[in-house]
């Protein structure tokens, strides 16, 4: 019995079709597509030699199917859409035509298809967090697409018809991504606010990290003065 619990536990992903061990993640085994990613390097450029480097060093050291970006060229995507302007840019929507990626076989990859997406900035790996996907033209971040916006605005709209089970599991959803970013990721938010979190009244998702810092960072600028982070009604 024992036996038969741990093979299921330890073939969670099931088996790599490429190289016979197991899958890393949903479709995808750590060694083939870091494998396929390095042998691909040459067939494509950012334009800058920092940008390329990071993409690369994800795609290497990537061990789930969200642990990794792309460079995915301007071209891919269609029906792009202005949404809004955040604290450090401009916001679209817009179709991904092939997709993400999500299996790797024969040695070729194999995609999801048209998904919608936006643009933003930072993104650290995470169910609770928003994913990142790329970066594309003008080093734009391609992050997942929630359609109903952010808490604050979900909240206004349906605050009377939640009951506290329902609010005690966003602020859960909400509390596990803190946690990942304050213990797994070593990284302090400085700017946490409902307009930051985007919910669809199922997922909530934490995002715009681009005040973000290293939790062991001070605050203190090199001349001694406090650094003030966020925006005004929050700080």
């Amino acid at each position: 019995m024992s036996t038969e619990v741990e093979v299921e536990t330890s073939s969670e992903y099931g088996i790599c079709k490429e190289c016979g061990n197991k899958n890393t993640s949903h479709g995808l085994c750590k060694p083939c597509i870091s494998l396929y990613f390095q042998q691909n390097f040459g067939n494509w450029t950012s334009g800058n030699k920092r940008v390329d480097a990071a993409i690369q060093e994800s795609q290497l050291n990537c061990t789930t199917g969200r642990g990794f970006f792309e460079w995915i060229p301007y071209s891919k995507f269609e029906n792009i859409e202005y949404i809004d302007k955040g604290g450090f840019g401009k916001i679209y929507s817009a179709t991904w035509k092939e997709g993400q990626i999500c299996n790797l076989l024969k040695n070729q990859l194999y995609r999801s298809g048209d998904q919608k997406f936006k643009n933003h900035l930072k993104c650290i790996e995470n169910d609770h967090i928003t994913k990142c996907y790329g970066i594309t033209q003008d080093y734009m971040f391609v992050m997942e697409f929630v359609e109903d916006g952010n808490l604050r605005n979900y909240l206004r709209s349906n605050f009377f018809k939640l009951e506290w089970s329902d609010k005690i599991y966003i602020l859960s959803e909400i509390s596990d991504g803190l946690n990942y970013l304050h213990h797994k990721a070593n990284v302090i938010h400085k700017n946490f606010h409902a307009g930051n979190i985007l919910s669809t009244g199922v997922t909530n998702l934490i995002t715009d990290l681009g005040l973000s810092r290293p939790a062991n960072e001070t605050g203190i600028s090199k001349d001694g003065e406090r650094k003030i982070f966020g925006v005004l009604p929050y700080i």
